[in-house]
């Protein structure tokens, strides 16, 4: 790989089977094992690499595509925040309903940003909420979701810029990047 340049405000999901995710940012350093999901609000100073015999996918969201996802019903502003964190989910049951409705998320992203049918953006933005509206409702069922800075059993919070320095990761897509383009009217092409 190479260095790639992102859009201001984007976001990071990364989702590994097995092997190993580093990811260095303001020279904090976070080594996340397989299975575990990884949230990123992406940062210029932000490096993620994945060790050798690595198997996971990542998924590259930018703010509109996000918003997208967001949608409008009610707990929307509670998505918004709660995606506004880094955090990441140590997956290690991988029979858990959570781990294998992850999975699958991942695999339609996967099979729709590689495709080229009709509607295939509203399919992984469609995909891309229900992977959020999942790690949300796990957060609130821990008693996770009400304070900035959490390290609670099976979820690790914290602001953007703070990793913490344990954990897990999980999937095994290929590589999946999607970035939807809009016309200057906002409509998608």
């Amino acid at each position: 790989g190479g260095l790639v340049t992102l859009q201001e405000r984007s976001w990071w999901v990364v989702l590994v089977e097995r092997g190993r995710v580093d990811v260095v940012n303001d020279g904090e350093e976070l080594t996340v094992t397989g299975p575990a999901l990884l949230w990123l609000p992406w940062q210029k100073t932000m490096r993620i690499t994945a060790r050798s015999g690595t198997v996971g996918g990542y998924l590259v969201l930018s703010e509109t595509s996000l918003a997208n996802a967001i949608g409008v019903k009610p707990e929307a502003a509670d998505l918004r925040v709660f995606s506004g964190r880094s955090f990441q989910l140590p997956l290690d049951d991988r029979s858990s309903s959570l781990y294998l409705d992850i999975q699958n998320c991942f695999e339609m992203i996967q099979r729709e940003a590689a495709g080229t049918s009709q509607g295939a953006t509203t399919i992984v933005e469609a995909q891309v909420r229900v992977l959020l509206v999942l790690l949300w409702r796990h957060a609130a069922q821990l008693g996770l979701f009400q304070s900035p800075v959490l390290d609670v059993e099976g979820f690790l919070f914290g602001e953007p810029h703070i990793l913490a320095d344990r954990g897990s990761a999980a999937h095994h897509v290929d590589r999946v990047d999607v970035e939807f383009a809009r016309d200057p009217g906002g409509r998608l092409v």
